[in-house]
């Protein structure tokens, strides 16, 4: 009898030992999930933020006579407009990171940006589409084609823009390779008035599918705006809802560490089952962390 109970208590400690590892692995996974869409998102952000500074700097160069004298091409990146002159559409703006330019927020990057734009980024109608050439920003390799149309003003009088990616494609230095498609909408909330990409905040809905570097399909889906600050490395503020084959459902919400608005790494993941866990998100993907 003894002997009995001894193997009902054997099975049961198994049981328990084997939901504690089923659940561990489960976290795990679920916070690998949520850090690879934190390094994708923000590698394509990047991106963006990016080309808007350098077609700021473009346009400075245009439509400012005395800045015409400021060589582009004696910095880093070297800039070129393929038709500087003002009022003259489309143009074609190259951002060249040669063998690596070290930027604003630690980052280096290399290859080259090409933007072919119809118009000034502010007016109502323009498109920009933005190609990349053999770029990599901190050792990470990136492709894919966006396009930006200026949809005009919303109600709130706020600019808004509607983005799409084409075969995005994110390969890290270990060899791993994600797929993404975008379809979104940004609205831009902050830093209009001014030419310094990096006070720009914005408010993003719509959605992303694509494969994930384990070979996982996903699709990613904005429940409430997603807030980006250009000068913040993580998101700030709204919900994402996370859909992958055979992984249960979960929503991310990026405010809650700082209700406030403050750039902290801290989220709250919901599970399907009802599960909640803070999580702490990194920037930066585990193998080539500096």
């Amino acid at each position: 009898m003894k002997n009995r109970k001894l193997l009902v208590w054997l099975a049961v400690a198994g049981m328990i030992g084997i939901m504690a590892v089923s659940c561990e692995k489960s976290d795990m996974t679920d916070m690998a999930d949520i850090e690879e869409e934190t390094l994708v998102e923000n590698i394509f952000n990047d991106i963006l933020a990016t080309v808007n500074d350098a077609e700021a700097r473009a346009d400075e160069l245009v439509y400012s006579p005395e800045l015409k004298k400021s060589a582009l091409a004696d910095s880093c990146p070297v800039i070129t407009i393929d038709n500087p002159e003002p009022g003259v559409w489309p143009k074609t703006i190259t951002i060249d990171f040669g063998e690596g330019c070290e930027g604003f927020p630690d980052r280096i990057r290399t290859g080259r940006i090409i933007i072919m734009v119809t118009g000034r980024y502010r007016m109502e109608g323009s498109v920009k589409t933005v190609t990349l050439e053999n770029y990599t920003v901190n050792g990470i390799s990136v492709e894919g084609t966006k396009t930006i149309v200026n949809e005009g003003r919303n109600n709130a009088g706020n600019l808004v823009y509607s983005i799409s990616l084409a075969n995005g494609k994110v390969t890290l230095p270990d060899g791993k390779v994600a797929f993404r498609e975008v379809s979104r909408t940004r609205e831009w909330v902050s830093g209009e008035d001014t030419f310094n990409p990096w006070d720009d905040v914005y408010f993003i809905t719509g959605q992303v599918t694509g494969t994930s570097f384990k070979g996982v399909s996903y699709t990613h889906t904005i429940l409430t705006p997603l807030e980006v600050d250009a000068a913040c490395r993580f998101i700030k503020s709204g919900t994402l809802r996370f859909e992958a084959d055979d992984r249960m459902t979960r929503v991310l919400d990026y405010g809650y560490g700082d209700p406030w608005g403050g750039c902290d790494a801290l989220a709250l993941s919901t599970r399907e089952d009802g599960e909640t866990r803070v999580i702490t998100l990194r920037f930066r993907h585990p193998s080539f962390l500096r």
